[in-house]
């Protein structure tokens, strides 16, 4: 019997590839963005609708729709020169990406635990949001937010290869 061995978050990479196919997911040429310490949850309960009749004489019955993802997704950032870096190139690629057609993915890589059966990398489609001037206080470290909108392609598999 397998035993559930939780994993840490240890060399989690997040990164970010254009389409070099319109509508394909890029395996390979994934860009890390360093800085980044929380991510958005996508294990999201589904909305539900009433589909109680007449029949019900207890209790409502629902039934399970869309899930409804953030407007924003959110990333937890430690601000610093090499993730200003890193999110204004991905940005220019976004862009670019944009004009000819493609789409721009994000790739949440959780490192395997030394079973070679084990691949957690997760894939979704996004529109990132332009970086602008993070919140400042006194006598502490720069954590801030960095945005994107998710646009609706998902995909688990392999780690992808980096750049």
């Amino acid at each position: 019997m397998a035993k559930n061995i939780p994993l840490t978050t240890i060399g989690v990479k997040v990164s970010w590839a254009v389409e070099v196919t319109a509508g394909t997911r890029p395996t390979t040429g994934y860009k890390v963005i360093h800085g980044i310490y929380s991510t958005p949850d996508l294990n999201i309960a589904p909305s539900t609708v009433d589909v109680t009749s007449f029949d019900d004489t207890v209790f409502t019955r629902k039934a399970p729709v869309l899930k409804d993802i953030p407007d924003n997704m959110e990333y937890g950032v430690k601000y610093g020169k090499q993730f200003k870096k890193d999110w204004d190139e991905m940005y220019v690629a976004y862009a670019n990406a944009k004009a000819a057609g493609k789409e721009m993915w994000f790739c949440e890589d959780i490192p395997d635990d030394g079973d070679e059966d084990f691949n957690n990398a997760y894939f979704y489609t996004v529109i990132p949001t332009k970086f602008s001037k993070p919140a400042l206080e006194a006598n502490g470290a720069i954590d801030t937010t960095a945005y994107a909108t998710y646009t609706g392609s998902y995909e688990e598999g392999n780690s992808p290869t980096y750049a």
